[in-house]
């Protein structure tokens, strides 16, 4: 805040009941935006599909955990770059890319390192949906439409799933290529900066309702 009187008047909002969760949508709406920015200009710079949109989210989400459609099925355990990842538990994609609405929910609370290998890993999925040309080949080259994404995620494993698999196999190589992308280091201090504005407005609700 600029001065104590704003602050007050801050504090002052939070204590409406819409108050403290109307700031935090606030800060994720415009976050969402800068994100959404960044990503299409990777899409740019790569040959990809810019009709895409990046949500910031508040619920930690791990794309293998809201992928996984029945742990019951044959061939779960089965040894792929994918199961390996997920057993070593290093590298986590803490995103899920959404195929229907072309969207990206990624978890706000992330290093640098996992923010990259994550937005990389779901980009791979927007090229594997999207793209379907030799145009996109260096970035994805198994290409799916929304029903058959759909049969494979209640039919086949998570680790046996091709577009799981190719994603598994590219996408570090990717987070490479945007690190080195213009605008990757603001969009980091722009994560930060949002993260820090959510923890201050917690920080005071729990102040306001000691």
């Amino acid at each position: 805040m600029s001065s104590s009187t704003n602050e007050d008047i801050f504090k002052e909002a939070l204590k409406e009941p819409l108050g403290a969760p109307k700031q935090l949508r606030k800060i994720l709406d415009d976050l969402s935006r800068d994100l959404t920015d960044f990503t299409r200009s990777i899409c740019a710079n790569v040959n990809l599909n810019s009709n895409i949109r990046v949500i910031p989210t508040l619920t930690r989400i791990i794309e293998h955990e809201v992928e996984v459609f029945n742990r019951r099925l044959i061939g779960d355990e089965a040894i792929t770059i994918v199961y390996e990842r997920i057993k070593k538990r290093k590298l986590i994609i803490y995103a899920w890319y959404d195929p229907e609405r072309k969207t990206i929910f990624i978890y706000l609370r992330l290093s640098p390192d996992e923010f990259c290998l994550s937005l990389a890993h779901e980009l791979i999925h927007h090229c594997q949906y999207t793209c379907h040309s030799e145009i996109c080949k260096n970035i994805c080259e198994y290409w799916l439409n929304v029903d058959e994404g759909r049969e494979i995620r209640i039919t086949t494993p998570y680790n046996l799933r091709p577009h799981e698999i190719e994603a598994y196999t590219k996408d570090e190589e990717f987070c490479k290529k945007i690190k080195e992308m213009k605008g990757f280091n603001e969009i980091i201090n722009k994560i930060k900066d949002a993260e820090a504005k959510v923890k201050y407005i917690l920080t005071l609700m729990d102040i306001l309702n000691a």
